[in-house]
């Protein structure tokens, strides 16, 4: 299975981003697929909001401050410990081969983007459908259907959409075929996703479908390529503070936008100011 990304979203709460705060929904990740070990204390990063929920769930060890017995509560701090020389340096889930590292991934983009499909389901390695942004989905010969679920919103109050969904793909088809050492996918194989998508089109606000080329194990497509996809939202689609963009419907814009996005991400000193990453 391919890492599955990660996005700030909750029940009625949301992403940063559209500015990256804590959401108001208790996202459990009870059976993630990759628990984070208890580490002496050291380099720990600080989580706001109900991540101090989650991180209990994945018994991350960590203390939290102030809370009302197992009552989820807005607002606050959470601190876990990571491993020894550890570095989480990168916040942006589309994650180029340099910063494509566990730390990143795993401590901290999976506690903060919640991924289209979200694998973990009591322990096992499995489609967790309850956690998951959209429904499982069909397929029906070469074509694939994925439907949103509609009670998803950014931090903005947005619904999260199909648009989010282009949005990513479109970024990842621009990237990987204009790849650089410093425009790329860190989880890219040549001749796999996204190049054995044909055409992907959004229908409405909640539908997807995407032509795939040759023949695939619906199980293998969903858990290897499916599961890369992390929906982003129309608030970080720009090229600068006031500049917006358009990658869902222009393509081209796209390079723009991931380097506009990517130097953002590698400065971490503005992550928590409203100057910093979006």
């Amino acid at each position: 299975m391919r890492r599955g990304l990660r996005q700030h979203l909750m029940h009625s709460g949301g992403l940063a981003g559209a500015g990256l705060t804590g959401g108001r929904f208790p996202m459990a990740v009870t059976g993630n697929r990759h628990t984070p070990r208890s580490s002496p204390p050291g380099l720990a990063v600080r989580l706001t909001g109900l991540l101090a929920v989650m991180l209990i769930a994945a018994s991350c060890g960590l203390t939290t401050h102030k809370t009302s017995g197992n009552t989820p509560t807005s607002g606050g701090t959470a601190s876990y410990a990571l491993p020894p020389n550890a570095n989480i340096d990168y916040i942006f889930p589309f994650t180029p081969a340099l910063y494509f590292t566990v730390v990143n991934t795993d401590n901290l983009q999976y506690l903060l983007y919640r991924p289209l499909y979200w694998f973990g389901d009591k322990g096992l390695p499995y489609l967790s459908p309850k956690l998951s942004l959209a429904e499982p989905p069909q397929y029906n010969g070469q074509q694939v259907t994925i439907r949103l679920k509609p009670r998803y919103r950014w931090s903005n109050n947005e619904r999260v959409t199909a648009q989010d969904v282009l949005f990513w793909m479109n970024m990842m088809k621009e990237v990987v075929a204009h790849s650089t050492n410093d425009v790329n996918w860190g989880g890219y194989v040549p001749g796999d996703f996204p190049d054995n998508v044909t055409d992907i089109k959004a229908h409405g606000q909640d539908t997807v479908t995407m032509t795939i080329k040759g023949k695939y194990n619906a199980r293998w497509f969903t858990y290897n390529e499916l599961s890369q996809i992390t929906p982003m939202p129309m608030a970080w689609d720009k090229t600068g503070a006031d500049e917006k963009s358009n990658c869902t419907q222009r393509p081209g814009d796209c390079l723009a936008v991931f380097r506009y996005l990517d130097g953002l991400s590698r400065n971490r000193s503005t992550w928590r100011t409203g100057d910093g990453f979006p």
